[in-house]
C-alpha cells in the first residue's frame, strides 16, 4: 500500500472507515493529503463528506472506477465539536449495542461524549463478553455477529475503547455492578467512574444530544 493511502474495501460501516482515516491523519501535518479507497457505496460517500465538514478537514476530490471510490482528504487544523453527547446504555443485546456507533461518530467528529452504563449492560464490560440478539432471535446471533464483523462493525468493547481514546468519558453504575456480579477489577476498560444517577445527571444537564438504549 502506498504511503498516505488507506484501503477499506469490503467494509460498509463508516465508523470503522473513519476511525482508520482519523488514525492516519493523526500522523500527518496540517495541509498533508491522504487517499482513502472504499467500495462504491452511497452511504460511505455521504458520511466521509459529512465527517470532513464536522472534523475540520477538507474533502478534495472523489474518483470512482470499477466498483471502487477513492477520496482525497487534506488534513485541516481540526476543530472542537460544538455538541455534548450523553448516552445511557441499559441493554447488553447485540442490536442495542450497535447504537455505540452514534457516540463513536460524535467523538470522531470532535464532540464531547459521556456514556453511562447501567443494568444488564454492565456485563458487557467483562472479559470474554459475547453480544447476542434478544428474545426469539437469539439462536441467530452467531450469523448476525459474523455479518456485522464482515461489514466493519467493531466489537462493543472495542468501540468503547475507541471512544475513550478519543477523549470520551465512561460512567458505570455501582449498584448495577453489585446486582449483576461485575467487580471493578474485572472491567476491561482502564478509565471509568463508578457512580450513580446524580453524577450522570450533571453531565446530561447541559448535553445537546441525549441517547437512551
Amino acid at each position: 500500500m502506498p504511503k498516505g493511502e488507506i484501503v477499506c474495501t469490503g467494509k460498509k460501516i463508516t465508523t470503522n472507515i473513519i476511525h482508520e482515516t482519523h488514525k492516519a491523519l493523526r500522523k500527518k501535518d496540517v495541509g498533508d493529503s491522504i487517499k482513502l479507497t472504499t467500495d462504491t457505496y452511497e452511504p460511505i460517500e455521504s458520511d466521509v463528506k459529512a465527517w470532513c465538514r464536522m472534523a475540520g478537514h477538507k474533502f478534495v476530490s472523489l474518483d470512482k472506477k470499477e466498483g471502487k471510490q477513492t477520496f482525497t482528504i487534506k488534513k485541516g487544523k481540526g476543530k472542537k465539536g460544538s455538541r455534548k453527547v450523553a448516552m445511557v446504555i441499559s441493554s447488553k443485546g447485540l442490536g442495542e449495542l450497535l447504537s455505540l456507533a452514534f457516540p463513536l461518530s460524535a467523538a470522531l467528529s470532535g464532540d464531547e461524549v459521556h456514556i453511562f452504563i447501567q443494568g444488564p449492560a454492565v456485563k458487557a464490560l467483562k472479559p470474554g463478553f459475547t453480544p447476542n440478539l434478544s428474545g426469539t432471535m437469539m439462536p441467530f446471533s452467531i450469523f448476525a455477529r459474523k455479518q456485522l464483523t464482515s461489514d466493519g462493525h467493531a466489537h462493543p468493547q472495542e468501540k468503547l475503547k475507541q471512544i475513550l481514546d478519543l477523549g470520551g468519558k465512561l460512567y458505570v453504575c455501582g449498584p448495577s455492578m453489585d446486582t449483576f456480579g461485575v467487580k471493578r477489577d474485572e472491567i476491561i476498560l482502564k478509565e471509568f467512574v463508578v457512580a450513580e444517577y446524580f453524577t450522570f445527571m450533571e453531565q446530561m444537564e447541559d448535553a445537546d444530544v441525549h441517547i437512551y438504549n
